[in-house]
């Protein structure tokens, strides 16, 4: 939206003020507000009503405006008057603020929004009528209530939800989410959009301005990321409501510069690490809201409300716990350094463990071939002394072999200890080239292709498979076109191991084509209208496709041979596909 770039961490007078849309104008500072107001005498209040309306009280005011519960005379209600302090005196910002808020509320129209009734100028002051809630915020509910109960907390959060679901659908991100501005009236209302950003319009946030209230804040809105602040930063704020509604706190609390920081580097603590009996869906409904990377939490509000009616219904969520491996993954994508740090360690250790045992092993056999001859240095003597004594002669000899039988068995045990360290070792160099293979995925992910070809060109040659050729063609997607249709393709399939791939035209006809090389392979005709979909079969031996002649065709993928056409659709067909393990048959789906 337009707010005041010289405003950031802002948070309304008081709550009254707040839930009927009052001006930022605090820093939330460890739970206090250290508030800013306006001491200057106030005129009568009915002297600064506009016309058609009777002032009855001051709801509260801040650093730029002021609201009024008032009575609008010609309908006989009582709305909430939010009106500019300053009137003549404000600047083009607070009027260009103050209008847009107006500007943003009035697009909204939905139950779970503050509604506004009026817009207007008097006597230099803009003011609007908005719709008055006498439930009270959000804030002292809680603090009254302390923990909610989870279905309770589900169908609350749903509701405010659907509100900023509404006010995304007009492309409006609110910005500053927090139960001081959700209004209890009895449903709940999202109010205050004085810090709201509109899409199309400019926004006066400079970039690295850090605005809004730290605790509900996501962390590309703590860093002052302007441009990457959207609706999930919306749906991190929700799920920061949903958290403090289950555990009776925010998820970060502390001084203003201690939450931005651990907002931006730290993760939550869990709700189940809180509240032990919080039900599983819901604190990972929780936890996939309060993710650090944006395109990790719900892409809408929407899409929160729905998995929350979800729950409260008793069906099945779509957010599953991460393992253990990802959790491990993120941690380290976010502390590279620390990660690589301790991988080395553990192999170190590792390495060390292996040697150690095979010192051991190699000093027994050491001891054992020390004993032999001291053996065999025994039996020079006895010859000696004893020429005669065939029984003490034969002893000897027997203890010598047995010397040498020990001394073999742990030479032996010296070779096994050997095999087992190669293993490791060959272990943790696949386990590395796993690794390289994820990280010049992401680097391609983010458009570094250079990084990601190095990545590559890193792992040993015999370690490669089809993921490593999967990266690396698509590091060279660019260079690969295939020609051969006279009209629009209009699909295109992969087979499993990635060296075919399978495309449908308009022109009637399927192609093979060999993806190493780009040649075609085979053409396969006898649909009687444009190809519309086609699909590999998982082992790679068959193709199916389908026709805007309603039928499908299932063809031998190396000679190119129809096998099989299924008939009795009756519309194009739009979809293809076989069953995953390739033996029960194929999908086909018309309109």
């Amino acid at each position: 939206m337009l707010p005041d770039p010289t405003l950031s961490l802002a948070t309304p007078p008081d709550d009254r003020t707040q839930a009927h849309g009052g001006s930022p104008s605090t820093v939330d500072r460890d739970n206090t507000s250290q508030r800013t107001i306006d001491h200057t005498p106030a005129a009568a209040p009915n002297a600064d009503a506009p016309p058609g309306y009777a002032i009855e009280s001051e709801l509260g005011r801040g650093g730029m405006g002021v609201v009024y519960k008032a009575r609008q005379i010609g309908l006989n209600r009582t709305v909430a008057l939010k009106m500019i302090l300053s009137g003549a005196h404000a600047t083009q910002r607070d009027m260009t603020r103050f209008l847009a808020e107006a500007e943003a509320v009035a697009a909204i129209k939905h139950p779970n929004v503050v509604q506004v009734y009026d817009i207007g100028n008097h006597a230099g002051r803009p003011y609007m009528a908005l719709e008055y809630c006498d439930g009270g915020a959000l804030t002292p509910w809680l603090k009254d209530r302390g923990k909610l109960p989870p279905h309770e907390a589900a169908e609350l959060l749903e509701q405010i939800a659907r509100g900023v679901a509404a006010a995304h659908d007009q492309g409006i991100v609110h910005r500053d989410l927090k139960p001081g501005n959700i209004l209890l009236a009895p449903q709940p209302k999202v109010a205050d959009f004085g810090l709201a950003k509109m899409s199309g319009s400019d926004d006066l946030t400079r970039t690295g301005a850090v605005m809004g209230t730290p605790a509900y804040m996501a962390p590309e809105q703590a860093k002052g990321d302007t441009k990457f602040v959207g609706p999930t930063a919306d749906v991190y704020a929700l799920g920061a409501m949903l958290f403090e509604c289950l555990t009776g706190c925010p998820p970060f609390q502390g001084s203003v510069a201690e939450v931005l920081r651990k907002v931006a580097e730290d993760e939550p603590p869990t709700v189940r690490s809180l509240v032990p009996g919080t039900p599983r869906d819901l604190a990972l409904i929780c936890e996939k809201c309060l993710a650090k990377a944006p395109h990790e939490r719900y892409a809408t509000a929407g899409e929160l409300a729905d998995e929350l009616k979800r729950f409260a219904a008793g069906e099945p969520v779509s957010v599953r716990s991460i393992g253990v491996v990802e959790k491990a993954a993120k941690w380290a994508r976010r502390k590279p350094t620390r990660a690589a740090a301790y991988a080395l360690t553990l192999a170190v250790v590792v390495l060390a463990g292996f040697g150690l045992a095979l010192a051991v092993l190699l000093q027994d056999a050491l001891t054992a071939r020390v004993q032999a001859e001291v053996a065999r240095d025994h039996l020079d003597d006895e010859k000696k002394e004893t020429e005669k004594s065939r029984d003490v002669a034969e002893q000897a000899r027997s203890g010598e072999v047995v010397a040498r039988n020990e001394a073999e068995a742990a030479r032996n045990v010296a070779v096994v200890a050997k095999d087992e360290l190669a293993k490791a070792q060959e272990k943790l160099e696949r386990v590395e080239y796993g690794r390289t293979m994820q990280v010049a995925h992401q680097e391609w992910r983010e458009n570094n292709i250079a990084a990601a070809l190095a990545l590559l060109d890193s792992t040993r040659k015999d370690l490669r498979g089809w993921e490593w050729q999967y990266v690396h063609r698509l590091c060279h997607s660019e260079v690969l076109t295939l020609k051969g249709h006279t009209d629009r393709i209009t699909s295109a399939s992969y087979s499993a191991d990635g060296s075919r791939l399978v495309t449908g035209s308009w022109d009637g006809t399927a192609k093979v084509w060999d993806t190493n090389k780009g040649a075609e392979v085979l053409t396969l005709k006898g649909h009687k209208g444009r190809v519309s979909s086609v699909s590999f079969s998982p082992d790679g031996g068959r193709v199916v496709t389908g026709s805007d002649d309603k039928t499908a065709k299932v063809w031998d993928a190396k000679t190119g041979i129809e096998l099989l056409t299924l008939n009795g659709l009756t519309a194009t067909v739009v979809s293809v596909s076989f069953s995953p393990d390739g033996t029960q048959g194929v999908r086909a789906k018309s309109p």
